[in-house]
């Protein structure tokens, strides 16, 4: 192999030679020779310790070194020898949600040893014993087609970290889903997704969704999948300044993932701090929720976060004029009447609400305890708590509730431990609860529980800031 190169520009010259094998023909030999010489010349580059320019995070140096790179490959009149120029690390520095949105598919390493592996069995076979010639020589095109797969997944991953969505949509039928990487084939259906919502063709969107369901994701899994990426690719579109117009005019996406999508982006905003925006997108989502009182709950507990109470209350007025007066929106009128601290008001609608419930319900108690606990009325705030426990003993958030009385109020600590740990035993807590431990045996002097809970709080909040 003969290879020179030019530091200014960083391109990569490089020439491979191979002989035709007994099964192959110029299309083979083609793919087997295009990887050959991108092997060799990323080789040189790990050699060099050059840093790629993509590094998503389960692709090992040699895939995020082809994704981050651009070639041209020339082929001799018989097809046994070829030519690459290779331009190192030339994708500009990727847009921060279009790699946010295919680290969504992590969980898998992939490394060059899927390319490795077919290489192996292609040489094996062109070195096996004659004898069952046919057999032999359709194994042997199942995996050319396979190499030539996966390279084609490495361009279109390339090319849609370079922003260049539509010559995604040509190169697809080309990937397709014959990939022999599972975890490899989600990432192309969620960059084809991506790729859809980019461009405004919502038919695709949909059809993408629907095959990651049926491939086996749990139905919350695959609602929280999409929304994150609506919110991702929400986000990207609003701050490239191209907009979900494009999405929201195509009448092949149903008007349920319109306000999906729209509000999922609201969420995606406010996450980075963007409230103007978030509060922008959630208007816009109310013109789609329809008749949809989850989608309508989710718009009011949304509103609530940005503090816009008064906003809340007058969609919640606007929701009973509608489809008439409802428990569900009653009770979400008590939890935006305590957000903007009208707690005595919230108390007797309350009050008025769980009398005209047929059965206690743990989550009114629990909210009736907090009415309670913010107006300083401490024991009727246990009482409600209390009762909660006798119901359902495991309710974290009485439990948790519980444990930050016993710790602030009446710094009983014995109790206070036994209703956070006993909280914790239900799943994982949020940053603060883990502090009020900490904190706890800080003061009891047990130095290594101390540390033990602060580090669980950091953990929880890195955690808690990533999602």
């Amino acid at each position: 192999m003969e290879n020179s190169k030019k530091e200014a520009s960083r391109i990569i010259t490089a020439t491979c030679r191979r002989e035709c094998g007994r099964f192959d023909d110029d299309f083979s030999n083609q793919q087997v020779l295009t990887y050959q010489v991108i092997d060799e010349i990323i080789r040189g580059l790990i050699e060099e310790d050059v840093k790629p320019r993509v590094e998503i995070d389960f692709f090992d140096q040699w895939l995020n070194l082809i994704v981050s790179s651009s070639y041209e490959l020339e082929f001799n009149e018989d097809s046994t020898e070829v030519t690459c120029s290779f331009t190192v690390n030339n994708v500009p520095d990727p847009d921060g949600n279009l790699m946010a949105s295919v680290e969504f598919a992590g969980g898998e390493d992939l490394g060059n040893s899927i390319n490795e592996n077919l290489l192996k069995k292609i040489n094996s076979l062109n070195a096996s014993e004659p004898g069952d010639e046919k057999e032999k020589e359709a194994d042997y095109l199942e995996i050319i087609e396979n190499l030539g797969f996966h390279l084609a997944a490495f361009r279109y991953l390339s090319l849609y970290v370079r922003e260049q969505f539509e010559e995604c949509k040509d190169i697809f039928c080309e990937v397709g889903m014959s990939l022999e990487s599972p975890h490899l084939n989600f990432i192309i259906i969620l960059i084809d997704t991506c790729v859809n919502l980019i461009c405004g063709s919502g038919a695709k969107v949909i059809e993408n969704i629907n095959n990651v369901i049926t491939e086996g994701m749990e139905f919350t899994e695959a609602e929280d999948f999409k929304s994150s990426i609506y919110g991702t690719i929400g986000r990207y579109l609003e701050e490239n300044k191209r907009g979900v117009n494009r999405i929201l005019h195509d009448h092949t996406f149903p008007i349920s993932e319109k306000y999906s999508l729209l509000f999922s982006t609201s969420i995606s905003l406010q996450k980075i701090g963007d409230n103007r925006k978030a509060v922008q997108y959630l208007r816009l989502a109310e013109k789609y929720a329809g008749k949809n009182i989850n989608h309508s709950l989710y718009l009011i507990d949304a509103l609530n976060e940005l503090e816009l109470w008064e906003d809340a209350l007058q969609f919640i007025t606007r929701l009973e004029k509608e489809q008439g007066k409802k428990l569900v929106l009653t009770y979400a009128k008590v939890k935006t009447l305590m957000a903007g601290e009208q707690h005595q008001e919230a108390l007797k609608l309350l009050e008025k609400l769980m009398v005209e419930s047929e059965e206690e319900n743990v989550e009114m108690l629990c909210l009736k305890g907090d009415c309670f606990l913010t107006q300083k009325r401490f024991l009727e705030a246990v009482a409600c708590y209390n009762r909660v426990l006798d119901i359902e003993p495991d309710f974290a958030k009485a439990l948790i509730n519980l444990g930050a009385y016993y710790y602030f109020e009446l710094k009983d600590y014995r109790k206070a431990l036994h209703y956070l740990l006993t909280a914790e035993k239900q799943g994982d807590l949020h940053f603060y609860v883990y502090e009020i431990i900490s904190e706890i045996y800080r003061e009891l002097e047990l130095e290594r529980k101390h540390l033990e809970y602060e580090i669980k709080a950091k953990n929880a909040k890195v955690k808690q800031d990533f999602d």
